[in-house]
């Protein structure tokens, strides 16, 4: 009896961490409400914020978890007259969020990911991806049934610089143009020295790593004008290279990079 209620007791041991949790990370299906979807978004950002791991990139749109930014979407934004146009704006701040919080997942530790996967159906980083995916989608949706929506995004798009008012006003600023311009020159020498002086017979194999396009297939003008054309047929106007292209491009123009190994931190 004894060995019984050891054995017993040793079996709910060993389980409760995983019972709880399991039962305090919620997973979301496509059936589950906004809430959920809202949820994962802010515990993602807190991780995020906790462990610094935020992208640079992109700005944060206020009011918009799901939605990121720059300077070139922005001014688009607030030029769009149409909510055709505003609507596909916004998709691609949607994409901009999304390609943002896939890198900022993979910065974040291992046992912080696998935090946040048990909000997946499978637990793990892929189905979280589609599950971020899915949400933001969501979100997407319940916030543009109205219309108005556009007119609160136009206002939340605006890009914060990185100036301080005070520091213009006394003329701090002009005050470090010497010393960053006198660094940046000597940078621009070193590299010139360094590009002027290169020998390449003195690469060794066992120490450089080279990139290269895995084929060199020339473009003509006339077939990159029609590409860059073709790219921008679209309600905003920007330019949507497809894989295809983005591949033709770099087989085109892409240079040869040689990286030499002087040590292991290279």
């Amino acid at each position: 009896m004894a060995l019984r209620q050891l054995l017993t007791a040793t079996l709910l041991t060993a389980f409760l961490p995983i019972l709880f949790i399991t039962g305090c990370t919620p997973q979301i299906t496509p059936q589950d409400d906004t809430r959920s979807c809202a949820t994962l978004f802010d515990v993602f950002d807190r991780q995020v914020e906790r462990h610094k791991t935020g992208d640079a990139a992109t700005e944060r749109v206020t009011g918009f978890s799901y939605l990121r930014s720059d300077r070139f979407l922005a001014q688009r934004m607030r030029q769009a007259d149409s909510n055709e146009e505003q609507r596909y704006l916004a998709e691609q701040m949607r994409q901009r969020d999304l390609d943002s919080r896939y890198r900022e997942l993979l910065r974040l530790p291992q046992e912080v990911q696998q935090q946040l996967a048990l909000w997946a159906p499978d637990s793990t980083i892929l189905a979280l991806k589609a599950t971020l995916s899915r949400c933001s989608a969501q979100l997407m949706r319940e916030d543009f049934q109205n219309e108005e929506v556009y007119q609160r995004l136009k206002k939340a798009v605006a890009i914060k610089d990185d100036y301080h008012g005070w520091r213009r006003a006394v003329g701090l600023y002009p005050l470090f143009v010497l010393p960053v311009s006198w660094l940046a020159d000597n940078a621009h020498e070193e590299i010139q020295h360094s590009v002027a002086t290169f020998d390449e017979s003195r690469l060794k194999p066992e120490t450089t790593l080279v990139y290269r396009p895995n084929s060199r297939q020339p473009l003509a003008a006339k077939a990159i004008r029609a590409m860059l054309t073709a790219s921008r047929s679209n309600i905003g106007g920007l330019h949507q290279l497809d894989q295809g292209d983005r591949q033709r491009l770099a087989d085109s123009f892409a240079p040869i990079l040689r990286q030499v190994r002087q040590s292991d931190s290279d």
